[in-house]
């Protein structure tokens, strides 16, 4: 039987990214638009972006039509997920209660 995984308790790299949330959202490069639409082929299916940070793909599969929840837990970059439109709640998934 093989070992469970442990969970990950340094959240300093995690949680690194707050603090130039802006810097980040503008400057990382968005995801293939081929990509999105063969995730969301049709309007409707749910999706929770677990680690959602600024909300790139959370935004990117809500304008393809798929109703978004995102989980982050840095508030500032929850903040900017906000920003878009996009429905968060500030949590690591491990702590999350869905």
């Amino acid at each position: 039987m093989a070992e469970p995984t442990p969970v990950f308790t340094d959240r300093r790299r995690a949680e690194s990214f707050g603090s130039v949330a802006d810097e980040y959202d503008r400057h990382r490069p968005r995801y293939p638009h081929a990509l999105i639409t063969r995730l969301v082929p049709a309007p409707g299916p749910t999706v929770l972006d677990v680690g959602a940070g600024t909300g790139i793909p959370s935004a990117q599969l809500a304008g393809a039509g798929a109703d978004v929840l995102a989980v982050e837990p840095d508030e500032q970059m929850a903040a900017r997920c906000r920003a878009k439109g996009i429905p968060v709640e500030c949590s690591t998934f491990e702590q999350w209660q869905p």
